[in-house]
């Protein structure tokens, strides 16, 4: 560790600098990093993506934490509640090919109309897979098997890729959101996988 004390700045608080603004984790302006320890990985042989649309929040929740008892969590792996699913929905470039537009009405169809899903309820959980070709068949293989059973329908491989950009694209919309004098900000929770439901229906108030 390096310190360095020349023309340091005190703030104008009439307690003294702030100390997260003095030495404490990356914006320290005391603390200097001398030394690093850095990791290489090769790059896995396969990597693909995938999704899963489920009837409500709560089978997504159940797909959850029976992944994570059977330890077979792939390299990523996230669900979208109702609200960013219709969203993601929603800013999708218009589809110009007949059998395209065909094949996402007949979609639509098949999950309202056969399935018995709710527009307004149903979730989608989006995946990436990693590692050798046989690891991710094995992966792809549980993680169906899984949300099978908790009421999933595969989503395929271009929702998943889509869903990963629109994760993306979401702090874009919220600086294009400023521009219009409309605040908007993120946060972080880390919760029990029990207690998730309870946390986002008391902070949004919504019914999942």
């Amino acid at each position: 560790m390096v310190v360095y004390l020349e023309d340091l700045d005190r703030g104008d608080g009439g307690s003294g600098p702030d100390l997260h603004h003095v030495i404490l984790g990356s914006e320290g302006t005391l603390g200097v990093i001398t030394e690093v320890t850095i990791k290489i990985f090769p790059l896995p042989e396969v990597k693909k993506y995938g999704s899963f649309v489920f009837p409500t929040f709560g089978h997504g929740v159940d797909f959850f934490r029976e992944v994570a008892k059977q330890q077979c969590q792939p390299a990523s792996l996230r669900l979208m509640d109702n609200e960013q699913f219709m969203m993601g929905q929603a800013l999708k470039s218009e589809v110009k090919s007949f059998w395209e537009s065909l094949s996402t009405k007949l979609a639509k169809i098949y999950l309202t109309k056969w399935k018995g899903f709710k527009i307004e309820e149903m979730v989608a959980a989006t995946i990436v897979y990693e590692g050798s070709a046989e690891e991710v068949g094995v992966q792809e293989k549980k993680l169906a098997l899984i949300a099978d059973k908790y009421g999933g329908l595969p989503g395929g491989e271009e929702s998943g890729k889509y869903g990963y950009r629109l994760t993306f694209a979401i702090a874009y919309l919220r600086d294009l959101g400023m521009d219009y004098s409309v605040m908007g900000e993120s946060f972080e929770l880390l919760a029990l996988i029990r207690d998730c439901i309870d946390c986002i229906v008391s902070v949004t108030g919504c019914r999942l």
